[in-house]
């Protein structure tokens, strides 16, 4: 029961994520962080605590830069 619970989205967290995904790719064509954006996001349209907020775009971030990682290094084996 509680994973469905979890798993319900109401068009206020569709609005979040896709603003998440374009903040996202914005900050990441800029070379920002993006992490105090995501923050914000995470607060108002899902209403996570900011600590636990600030875990998850750490997370994001990370996710981000080891996917960068392997794309660079793909790049120079390629060469």
């Amino acid at each position: 029961m509680t994973i469905l619970k979890l798993m319900t989205f109401g068009i206020l967290q569709v609005v979040g994520l896709l603003l998440m995904m374009l903040m996202t790719g914005i900050n990441a064509m800029v070379g920002l962080g993006g992490g105090g954006v995501n923050i914000i996001v995470l607060i108002i349209f899902f209403g996570v605590v900011p600590h636990h907020a600030t875990i998850v775009v750490f997370a994001c971030i990370f996710g981000a830069a080891c996917g960068n990682m392997v794309n660079q290094m793909t790049r120079s084996l390629n060469r």
